[in-house]
């Protein structure tokens, strides 16, 4: 059975589009309300950011809220969720997890990306006027509306990332 040209050729084009490493945004495209998942990223906050408070593995989606250009290096605006997973037997387990703004700064030079730093608000009194000094007023006004519909598409991602039915 021989597979005609369009069909590779869409194979092809897919494969390329996957194997794409972009990170971050153009702050001229609209990336906002979107699950993302760049590898690098998620690395990053697995590794960095997410707790794991039961000795399991964490998973981590995000939706890029805003972006900007600084100099050589990117700021990004995310709403992460991060939930570990650990085994108890035959049966995997929620362990800890949570929901959070975030600014990430990344260089990128050629095809490769480096998250170089995070910052997360305080807790209690200092959450909103830490949130308000490190978002951008584009990324308050997305953060403010991720309980409605996005919130539970990162939840999503996150257990089907994490092989949960």
């Amino acid at each position: 059975m021989s597979v005609k040209k369009p069909a590779l050729t869409l194979l092809l084009l897919f494969l390329c589009v996957g194997c794409q490493r972009k990170i971050g945004v153009n702050p001229d495209e609209s990336n906002s309300g979107r699950v993302s998942s760049s590898p690098v990223i998620k690395d990053y906050l697995n590794r960095k950011v997410a707790s794991k408070g039961f000795g399991g593995s964490a998973y981590c989606a995000y939706e890029i809220l805003d972006a900007e250009k600084l100099g050589d290096s990117e700021k990004l605006y995310l709403w992460a969720v991060c939930q570990e997973y650990y085994r108890k037997g035959q049966k995997l387990e929620a362990g800890t997890g949570s929901s959070f703004p975030i600014t990430l700064t990344i260089r990128k030079e050629n095809d490769n990306a480096e998250v170089l730093s995070h910052q997360k608000p305080g807790d209690g009194s200092h959450y909103r006027p830490d949130l308000e000094a490190m978002f951008s007023k584009k990324a308050l006004e997305s953060a403010s509306s991720v309980n409605n519909g996005p919130l539970a598409k990162l939840f999503k991602a996150v257990k089907q990332e994490a092989g949960v039915p």
